[in-house]
């Protein structure tokens, strides 16, 4: 209760009581309920720094939640894609969208189609990165959806400014655009990886 105190102070404070309730709740079980229940709330405050640091701090309690916990959140997470300015927090909740893809079937076309929009517009690399791994996991995961979607993404991706971007969409058609070829029947295995939760 005292960390969530400090979670709505001074930005500074807040930034290190927002982190510290998430390594609370990944090291003890006993309060990880309670835990994400703050982080969850502070999704709807009005301060936007407050807001990101609950998006990156539960990314990683996620991980360790169960299934229902798990959509509950990413329904609220998904609200945010737009509204959320912070590379790092947006990269997030792409990451957790892609992660957790196949219990959001129902959000996640949508949420690609959304970012597909503003990608050539979207200043950070890392807001690409994450949605061309998203593209590419949904069309892994629900490609009568997201097939034409992932197309309009890789497109975009060949004309980006950045080195990387067009790199990483250059692999990712080479693996996912060719069926039969060694590369696409491991793909699945290369791009979906359950990973561990965080220590």
């Amino acid at each position: 209760r005292e960390l969530h105190m400090y979670s709505v102070g001074e930005v500074k404070t807040a930034k290190v009581a927002i982190h510290s309730i998430a390594r609370i709740a990944i090291r003890l079980k006993e309060v990880r309920r309670e835990c994400t229940k703050i982080l969850v709330s502070l999704l709807s405050h009005r301060s936007d720094v407050i807001v990101e640091e609950s998006v990156v701090a539960l990314k990683d309690m996620l991980q360790i939640g169960s299934e229902g916990e798990r959509r509950r959140i990413m329904k609220k997470l998904v609200r945010l894609v737009e509204i959320v300015k912070k590379p790092e927090a947006k990269a997030s909740v792409i990451w957790c969208v892609g992660e957790y893809a196949t219990q959001i079937s129902d959000l996640a076309p949508d949420v690609l189609r959304k970012l597909a929009i503003n990608f050539p517009n979207e200043p950070s690399d890392l807001v690409k990165m994450q949605t061309l791994s998203l593209s590419s996991k949904l069309v892994l995961t629900n490609p009568d959806q997201t097939h034409l979607l992932f197309q309009y993404v890789l497109h975009l991706a060949k004309y980006d400014p950045s080195y990387d971007i067009r790199d990483k969409a250059r692999t990712l058609r080479s693996i996912l655009t060719r069926p039969g070829s060694l590369m696409f029947n491991f793909s699945k295995r290369l791009l979906l990886t359950p990973k561990p939760p965080p220590d």
